[in-house]
């Protein structure tokens, strides 16, 4: 149900007919970029240990969520958070291989 519940919470987001200006999905999914760069990497991470195997053609949450999570990053890149988004799936990247960013002075 989680992956479910996170593609919902995405789709209303992007979806959002009362909020053109996008301000409701950047205060969710904006800003440093650390909230959807941990719903990536959760989801890459389940996809590893889940494997294809399971996901059938019934249960499709894990790929459609997979989907609108890539769906929010373009968005918030055509917003111009392109930068900040690649910063915060490069931290990331660097703690799920359990190595640490050096902090800056």
């Amino acid at each position: 149900p989680m992956f479910g519940i996170v593609r919902d919470t995405m789709m209303l987001a992007l979806s959002d007919t009362d909020d053109p200006d996008r301000e409701r999905l950047l205060s969710a999914f904006g800003g440093d970029c650390v909230r959807i760069s941990r719903i990536r990497a959760c989801l890459e991470a389940a996809e590893t240990v889940l494997g294809a195997d399971t996901i059938t053609a019934n249960d499709q949450r894990l790929p459609q969520c997979l989907e609108a999570c890539k769906t929010v990053e373009t968005v918030l890149m055509d917003l111009g958070l392109g930068w900040q988004l690649q910063q915060s799936c490069d931290s990331r990247r660097c703690r799920g291989r359990g190595q640490r960013r050096a902090a800056p002075l």
